[in-house]
C-alpha cells in the first residue's frame, strides 16, 4: 500500500535561497538489499543485521536494547527493529551530509511503524549536537510517507548527519531517502485560502470576548483580556477590553495569506490610555514588521503593513504593551483589496463565534466541572435571511453529532443563545470541539465556522485546599488563569525552575548588591489557590560571579547560573528568601541540573576543576541547607539534583562531606518518550531505588529507602522543542490555517503523559513534577516541551487524561504489581479505605473482557465509562469497586 503524506516544516526565514533545479539525492537507506551482521554492548546494546548506510550510534552510552533482523515475505523486504519498551529509543546514524541553508529538503520513508512513531531528523555530527529538524513518520502498514520541509539559515557548525531513532515496539523499514528540493516544491505544499478571499482574519469582532485561537501572553501578571459594552445600544457589539502589565502581549489568531508576494495590512480600530506596539510575525517567531499606535481616547484605525514571505505556514499580529487599549474590529487584507478611510472596518460579514458558558472557573480556562452545566454561549453576526445556524460537537475520541440547529427567517445584526454540547450518545469527560457554522438558504456557506474547545472534568479532590503530601505537580507561571487550570487538573505543587526561576532566583532579586526586589504579589497567586510551592534557591546576579572576569556582556540564560564567588553573599541571599517565605515556601530544591551547562559545563568552569564539579556542587548544597535551616529550622532541602543516567554524578555529590544528611529530598530529572507502564525487564528493576541515578545512594545508606525522592522535572510524551516539538494543536480545527491534528496525535500524548506519572508513582517516586505548562507562546507558533497544555496555553487533551489520573490515584499507594493477558500490567493502588487498579498494554479484546465484570466500575483514559467503540489498543484502562 503506498501512502503519501505531505507535512511542511519552515524554520528561520531568510532573503536568500542558493535553489536546485532538480532533486538531488543525499541519502539513500536500502533495507531490502545487502546487510551486515552487527553485534555491540555497553549501557545497551544491538544485535542483528544494518543496511548499508545505516550505523548504531546509542548501545556504548543509551539504554536502548535493540535486536533486528531481515525478513522476507511475499510483498517483498525490509528490517525489522526491534526495541524493548521501557528504555530508549534506538539511535542510529547515516552518512554525513551536506545540508546547504537556506534550502528546501524532503525525507520519504517506508515503512510500517504499527503504534509508535519512527523518528528522523537532520543533527551536527558532533558536540553540541544542535538540531536542524526532525520529523515523525506512522503509518499501519508498509507505507511510503513523505515529508517537505525547509530550514533556514543557521549558525549551527557543520558536519551534520541524518539520525534515526526507533521507538519501543516493532517497526519494519523499507528504505529512507532524503533530497534537497526546488523551493518551488516546498511553497507548493503550504496550505493557503482560496483565490479571491479578501479577509484573511477568522474574526473580525469581538462579541464575547477574546476570539477562539487568540490568547493572552504567559507572563502577563496580572493583565488579562475581556468583553466589555461598547454603549448602552442593544444593538451595539461588546468590544475586547485589554488590560495590560509591564510584560503583557496579546497575540491574534493564525492566519494565512492568499499571494505571499503582495504587501497585506493588519487593520483595526481601538482606543487607549497608553501607546501600544504592535508586531506582525510568521509561525517562526520572527518579526516582520511593527508599529506604535499612539494613546487615543476616541476610536482610532491602527495598522501595519507586511511582506508575508514565501515560506511560513502561518502569521500572526502581537499587540504588547501596558495600560488600557480597547479593540473593536480586526482585519487582515491584501493591500490593493482597498484601506480604511472612516472608523468602518472594510464592509460588515457574517461570523460565528463561540465560548464555553461561565462556570466556576470557565472565563479564562475554558474548564467546566462535571457538576456544571454543559452549555455554550453562541454569537452569530450579520446573519441573512433564511440562514441556518448549524451547532455540531466533536469529543475527544473525534466522533461528531449534531446538537443544534438555529433558524433565522429574517436577516438579523446580532443573535445570540446557548446549547447544551452533550448530547446522547456523547461521553461526559474529556475535550469537546463545539462548532457553529451558517448556511445560507442555498446551503452555501455563509461565514467561517466558529468554534470553541472546552474541557470537561471532576473536581479535583484537593479542590479548594492545600494537599502537602499529593504527588503532582508541574511547572507553570503565576498567571492566574494558568494557576486555575493546573489546580482544576489536580496538580497540587509548582516548581520554580524556567516558569517562576525570577520569584526565588538571586540574580532576578538582588540585581544589585543591597538592592533587593521580591515577587510577593506572584508567591501570593500560587498560595491563593492552594498550590504548594517547591521553589529554587540559585542563579547568581552578575556582581556576584566571574561575569565580568569571562568579558560577559549581557546576562543570558545561562549567564544567571555562573557560581557564586563569595559564598557569604550567596548565604545571606539564601537567608533572606527563605525567612521571607516563611509561611508560604517550606520546600526548596538547590540550583537546576548542576551536571550540565548549569554548574559542570558553565562558562566560569575554567575557575574551577571540571573533574571536582561533583563534589563541588555537594559543598554548595550541604552550605545552601544549613544557611536554609539557620533560617528556618523546618525547612526542607532536596538534594543531589541528578538525572535519570547519573550514577557517577550523585556519586561524586556524596563525596562531600554531609551531603546525604544535608537534603531531606533527593530529586532527579527524567525525559522519556519510551513506554514506562510495562512488565518489569531482564535490564532492569521497577523500583525507583534501582535508578541508576539513585542506586548509589540506596546502596550506602540503609535510610535512603526512608528518604523521599522526588522526579522534579521531565515527562513522558515530549513535544521536544524548536523544530523538532508538534504544533500541539488537539482538537483545533477551523481556526488553523493548515491541517489540524490526526486524533492519533492527541489520544497518544495523552495516554503516554498518563502512563509515565503512574509508572513513577509505582517505582515510589513521591512527587512528579511535569515540564512544562509554561512553554507557549501562542497557535501560531510551536511549543517548547509542553505538557497538558496546548500552544496557546488552554488545555490540551493530555489534561483531561491527566485529571483522571490525579482524581484515581490522590491519597493511594502502590500495593501490588502484576501481569495481565499477553502482554498487559496491572498496578493496584490504595489509600483512605478505597482500592483502584489501572491496566496498560491491553488488546481490544483483552480489555472488553476485563470490563464486562459487573462488580468493577471500569472507565478508560479520560475517566468515561469504558467502550470498545473508543478504547483504542494498549491505553490505560482503570477499575475499581
Amino acid at each position: 500500500m503506498k501512502k503519501i503524506l505531505s507535512v511542511v516544516f519552515a524554520f528561520a526565514a531568510s532573503t536568500v535561497f542558493a535553489d536546485v533545479e532538480k532533486p538531488v539525492l543525499l541519502v539513500d537507506i536500502d533495507c531490502t538489499g545487502e546487510t551486515r551482521a552487527v553485534s555491540s554492548k555497553g549501557q545497551g546494546s544491538l544485535e542483528g543485521v544494518l543496511p548499508k548506510g545505516l550505523n548504531d550510534n546509542f548501545s556504548s552510552w543509551s539504554k536502548a536494547f535493540v535486536k533486528t533482523s531481515q525478513i522476507a515475505e511475499k510483498n517483498g523486504k525490509f528490517i525489522r527493529f526491534e526495541t524493548v519498551q521501557g528504555g530508549e529509543p534506538g539511535q542510529f546514524s547515516c552518512q554525513k551530509i551536506d545540508i546547504e541553508t537556506p534550502g528546501a529538503y524532503r525525507c520519504t520513508v517506508k515503512a510500517n511503524t504499527r503504534n509508535e512513531p519512527l523518528k528522523i531528523g537532520i543533527r551536527q555530527t558532533r558536540a553540541p549536537y544542535g538540531l536542524l529538524w526532525s520529523g515523525t513518520f506512522s503509518s499501519s502498514g508498509m507505507d511510503e510517507i513523505t515529508q517537505i520541509f525547509r530550514v533556514g539559515k543557521t549558525d549551527k557548525e557543520p558536519p551534520f548527519s541524518m539520525f534515526v531513532w526507533t521507538p519501543g515496539g516493532t517497526v519494519d523499514i523499507e528504505s529512507i531517502k532524503f533530497w534537497r528540493v526546488p523551493e518551488k516544491d516546498f511553497a507548493a505544499k503550504i496550505d493557503r485560502p482560496a483565490k479571491g478571499t479578501k479577509e484573511l482574519a477568522s474574526s473580525t469582532r469581538f462579541p464575547l470576548g477574546l476570539p477562539f485561537g487568540w490568547n493572552v501572553s504567559r507572563e502577563s501578571f496580572p493583565g488579562g483580556a475581556a468583553s466589555r459594552s461598547n454603549n448602552a445600544d442593544a444593538e451595539a457589539l461588546d468590544v475586547l477590553h485589554v488590560d495590560g502589565d509591564e510584560n503583557f502581549a496579546l497575540y491574534s489568531a493564525p492566519f494565512q495569506v492568499c499571494d505571499p508576494e503582495k504587501r497585506h495590512t493588519v487593520q483595526f480600530l481601538y482606543r487607549s490610555d497608553a501607546d501600544w506596539q504592535v508586531f506582525v510575525k510568521n509561525d517562526s517567531r520572527h518579526w516582520l514588521a511593527s508599529k506604535k499606535v499612539k494613546a487615543s481616547p476616541e476610536w482610532s484605525v491602527g495598522s501595519v503593513s507586511f511582506k508575508p514571505g514565501k515560506y511560513a505556514e502561518g502569521f500572526f499580529v502581537e499587540f504588547k504593551g501596558s495600560g488600557i487599549m480597547q479593540l473593536d474590529r480586526f482585519s487582515v487584507r491584501a493591500d490593493d483589496e482597498g484601506g480604511l478611510s472612516t472608523n468602518s472596518l472594510y464592509e460588515v460579514r457574517a461570523e460565528v463565534a463561540l465560548e464555553p458558558k461561565d462556570g466556576e472557573i470557565a472565563r479564562g480556562t475554558r474548564i467546566q466541572f462535571e457538576d456544571e452545566p454543559s452549555t455554550v454561549r453562541w454569537c452569530v453576526l450579520n446573519a441573512p435571511k433564511d440562514s441556518v445556524l448549524e451547532l455540531k460537537v466533536t469529543d475527544v475520541y473525534n466522533r461528531t453529532k449534531t446538537i443544534d440547529t438555529v433558524k433565522f427567517k429574517e436577516a438579523k445584526k446580532i443573535a445570540t443563545g446557548t446549547v447544551d454540547y452533550l448530547p446522547k450518545g456523547i461521553v461526559k469527560l474529556g475535550q469537546f470541539r463545539v462548532s457553529g457554522m451558517l448556511v445560507d438558504k442555498g446551503g452555501s456557506k455563509a461565514a467561517l465556522v466558529g468554534e470553541t474547545v472546552v474541557t470537561r472534568i471532576k473536581r479535583p479532590v484537593a479542590w479548594g485546599k492545600d494537599a502537602p503530601e499529593s504527588p503532582f505537580g508541574a511547572h507553570f507561571l503565576a498567571n492566574e488563569n494558568m494557576v486555575k487550570t493546573m489546580k482544576a487538573a489536580g496538580v497540587n505543587w509548582a516548581r520554580f525552575h524556567d516558569a517562576g526561576t525570577a520569584y526565588t532566583g538571586w540574580s532576578f532579586l538582588e540585581t544589585e548588591k543591597g538592592k533587593w526586589k521580591f515577587s510577593d504579589a506572584q508567591i501570593a497567586m500560587y498560595r491563593n489557590n492552594h498550590i504548594k510551592i517547591y521553589a529554587q534557591l540559585g542563579t547568581a546576579p552578575a556582581w556576584a560571579t566571574h561575569f565580568g572576569d569571562l568579558g560577559l556582556k549581557q546576562l543570558g540564560y545561562f549567564g544567571r547560573y555562573l557560581r557564586p564567588t563569595n559564598m557569604v553573599d550567596y548565604v545571606n541571599y539564601v537567608k533572606t528568601v527563605v525567612k521571607r517565605y516563611e509561611k508560604s515556601i517550606d520546600e526548596y530544591f538547590v540550583w537546576n541540573e548542576p551536571w550540565g551547562n548549569w554548574w559542570a559545563s558553565a562558562k566560569d568552569i575554567k575557575f574551577y576543576d571540571k573533574e571536582k564539579a561533583a563534589y563541588d556542587f555537594g559543598v554548595f548544597q550541604v552550605a545552601t541547607s544549613k544557611a536554609a535551616k539557620e533560617a528556618v529550622p523546618g525547612i526542607k532541602i532536596s538534594g543531589y539534583n541528578t538525572y535519570d543516567s547519573k550514577d557517577k554524578w550523585t556519586a561524586g555529590v556524596d563525596t562531600a562531606p554531609g551531603a546525604f544528611e544535608s537534603c531531606d529530598v533527593v530529586d532527579y530529572h527524567f525525559y522519556t518518550t519510551a513506554n514506562q507502564f510495562i512488565r518489569s525487564r531482564e535490564v532492569g528493576e521497577s523500583a525507583i531505588l534501582s535508578n541508576a541515578c539513585v542506586a548509589p545512594l540506596a546502596l550506602k545508606y540503609p535510610a535512603m529507602k526512608d528518604k523521599p525522592v522526588y522526579m522534579s522535572e521531565g515527562q513522558g510524551a515530549s513535544s521536544g522543542s524548536g523544530v523538532s516539538a508538534v504544533r500541539m494543536t488537539g482538537l483545533y480545527s477551523a481556526i488553523l490555517p493548515w491541517k489540524g491534528e490526526k486524533p492519533s496525535i492527541w489520544l497518544k500524548n495523552a495516554d503516554m503523559s498518563s502512563k509515565y506519572v503512574v509508572a513513577l508513582l509505582a517505582q515510589g517516586v513521591s512527587k512528579i513534577f511535569l515540564y512544562t505548562a509554561h512553554g507557549y507562546v501562542c497557535l501560531c507558533t510551536k511549543p517548547s516541551f509542553i505538557t497538558l497544555v496546548g500552544a496557546d496555553g488552554y488545555p490540551y487533551p493530555s489534561l483531561a487524561a491527566f485529571s483522571h489520573t490525579a482524581s484515581m490515584l490522590e491519597g493511594k499507594k502502590i500495593v501490588k504489581k502484576e501481569n495481565c493477558g499477553a502482554k498487559g500490567v496491572a498496578y493496584t493502588f490504595a489509600g483512605g479505605g478505597k482500592t483502584c487498579t489501572v491496566y496498560s498494554m491491553l488488546s481490544k479484546e483483552e480489555a472488553v473482557a476485563l470490563a464486562s465484570d459487573g462488580q468493577y466500575k471500569t472507565t478508560d483514559l479520560f475517566g468515561n465509562p469504558f467502550s470498545k467503540d473508543t478504547y483504542f489498543e494498549e491505553s490505560l484502562l482503570w477499575r475499581e469497586k
